[in-house]
């Protein structure tokens, strides 16, 4: 089964699988359990390169480790939802919609209902404009996502109805150049989540999972260059995305004598820890200003 890059709670949301018609408990929980393996294997660092792809991890994934890392809630540092309708053009909305995802996926994992559901619309919103708006629509996914906010088993479950549903619809119509946009936000805002709300105990763990993923930035920035879709208008994202890769690549003491990092010994240090904390708020910003 091939991975795209994970769209609607990307958020980190792995929106990538194949499928048709409704799914049944069973296969729901046989798709968790898949889910599970992969994000174990990731921490690892064990994911193969699928050949002629790029693995990109969903958002749900991302968010899922780094609160297993001790990324708790904090209130204030999510993106605001009632700018989803001010974002113009469709690479800065397919951008914003991985942002909101991510947010939603943070809110959800936190058991933040009344936030999750602001981000919801939201999500809705920018999922109107960038074409993905009958994902929500198939079986009143949406309807049944919103009455079930409060309810982090049943979200689980329509999280997995709604990846089956984007997967089939990004393969049908040949939308994988979108899904790489929206993992690129998605994938900025939730290093920019786990780079704010870390504290000193929690830091150590943070920052392991800011370098693993700061290893995947390279498929994220090929994916987004293997592509013919016009990023003029995103350029200067593209320009900061390259600009943290070289800054996180430039660290020779996170990399042994081959080349390679160990990710269960890896530490990096304050100084670099703060700039590339600043250099992800500073695309943030970019990205999600109005």
């Amino acid at each position: 089964m091939k991975k795209l890059l994970s769209v609607f709670l990307l958020i980190a949301f792995t929106f990538a699988f194949y499928a048709c018609g409704e799914s049944t408990g069973e296969s729901n929980e046989n798709l968790k359990d898949k889910l599970q393996q992969e994000m174990l294997m990731e921490e690892s660092g064990e994911l193969p390169e699928p050949e002629h792809s790029f693995y990109l991890p969903s958002a749900l994934q991302i968010g899922t480790i780094f609160k297993r890392s001790g990324l708790g809630y904090m209130e204030g540092i999510t993106a605001n939802p009632e700018n989803a309708s001010k974002y113009v053009g469709k690479n800065t909305q397919l951008l914003n919609f991985g942002v909101f995802s991510a947010d939603l996926a943070y809110t959800i994992l936190n058991s933040q209902s009344q936030n999750s559901k602001s981000l919801l619309v939201a999500v809705k919103e920018l999922s109107e404009g960038i074409g993905f708006g009958s994902v929500f629509n198939q079986n009143g996914l949406y309807d049944r996502f919103e009455s079930n906010l409060g309810n982090q088993d049943s979200i689980l479950n329509l999280l997995v109805e709604i990846q089956e549903n984007t997967d089939v619809f990004v393969s049908e119509n040949d939308l994988r150049a979108e899904t790489y946009v929206i993992f690129g936000g998605a994938w900025v805002e939730g290093m920019y989540l786990g780079s704010k709300a870390f504290n000193k105990e929690n830091k150590a763990k943070i920052s392991k999972r800011l370098v693993e993923q700061l290893n995947i930035l390279g498929n994220l920035i090929s994916a987004l260059e293997s592509t013919d879709r016009n990023m003029e208008d995103i350029s200067e994202v593209m320009t900061g995305l390259k600009g943290i890769y070289d800054y996180f690549n430039q660290i020779d003491y996170i990399r042994d004598e081959n080349g390679s990092i160990d990710f269960a010994k890896v530490v990096i240090e304050d100084k670099e820890l703060d700039e590339i904390s600043s250099k992800i708020a500073e695309l943030r910003t970019l990205i999600t200003e109005v």
